[in-house]
């Protein structure tokens, strides 16, 4: 089912964007990211050739040589410098989701406060479909709210595991479950113009 009878439609006020903004910036941050892994893969060796300063290299200058050295810190420290990338930027497109959610709503005079008990997932969810009638598809609120309970874990649990890392296509996915969100939003919104 998409649409409740009786509901009121999801309006959009030209010329403001609507969920086209929020969209597009789900592609930015992830054009962002890819970005920030490319420099860090493009800049890395270079970076460990130029600057050996630090208390490891000079701990280990004695015992090793300079190759040595240099091949050891390559191998670990470019996948642990992506690793925390995509950590952060997992825990952000969530809580950006979140973010732009309430943001997007305030206009239509939505309270986007979950009662008590309920996830913010289960309460935008429940909101589109008590207000606009509308029915989000139900992998994409799914997919949402697994993003919303591995970012908990990340922030409130300790010792979290090899397996519970986010990874490249983890990310990847976070994003597009995000724009799906917004796509299904942009295509159920009426334009209409601003008044006078």
């Amino acid at each position: 089912m998409n649409a409740k009878k009786g509901s009121i439609p999801l309006i959009r006020v030209h010329p403001e964007p609507g969920a086209t903004k929020f969209f597009l910036q789900a592609g930015h941050r992830q054009t962002a990211i890819e970005a920030a892994v490319a420099y860090v893969n493009a800049g890395f060796a270079q970076a460990l050739s130029e600057q050996t300063n630090d208390s490891l290299s000079a701990a280990v200058s004695a015992a090793l040589d300079r190759a040595a050295i240099t091949a050891a810190l390559a191998s670990i420290e470019p996948p642990w410098v992506i690793e925390t990338i995509y950590q952060g930027a997992y825990l952000r497109e969530y809580h950006l989701w979140e973010k732009s959610c309430k943001e997007y709503f305030l206009p239509k005079d939505v309270d986007m406060a979950p009662p008590r008990g309920v996830t913010f997932t289960e309460h935008v969810k429940k909101v589109l479909w008590s207000h606009f009638g509308l029915d989000v598809p139900k992998d994409v609120m799914d997919a949402l709210d697994t993003m919303r309970i591995k970012v908990n874990i990340m922030k409130h649990e300790g010792g979290v595991q090899d397996d519970e890392w986010v990874s490249a296509t983890d990310y990847g996915a976070a994003v597009a479950t995000n724009e799906r969100f917004w796509e299904f939003l942009i295509e159920k919104e009426q334009t209409r113009s601003r008044r006078p």
